[in-house]
């Protein structure tokens, strides 16, 4: 499995193409600690169009095209980690694989 192009974005609404794993964890870990934010939210954007939201509260969101279509709640930023560490390594198939709830 080849690394593909993504970025991220912080609560700042900052960019960071291509951070390594150090850089990913200390933006989710951003989220818990961000006093005064409505809806704090980071987000891990890949070149195939998948985009991994995480937001307060531990819930970590798949979007595409804009659409969010399955979401995952109770997540530690750890386990939010390694979901973008999958998507940002191409492993598709294991994020797939991961205990994800169908938006209706």
């Amino acid at each position: 499995m080849g690394c593909m192009e993504f970025f991220t974005t912080d609560l700042d609404g900052v960019t960071r193409m291509v951070p390594g794993p150090v850089e990913r964890r200390r933006i989710l870990a951003t989220v818990e600690e961000a006093e005064g934010e409505d809806y704090p939210e980071v987000y891990l954007t890949s070149s195939t169009g998948i985009v991994l939201g995480y937001r307060r509260g531990g819930i970590l969101t798949w979007e595409e095209g804009g659409e969010v279509l399955r979401t995952m709640a109770g997540i530690h930023p750890n386990q939010a980690a390694e979901a973008w560490t999958l998507l940002a390594g191409s492993n598709l198939e294991a994020l797939r694989g991961l205990p994800w709830k169908a938006v209706d």
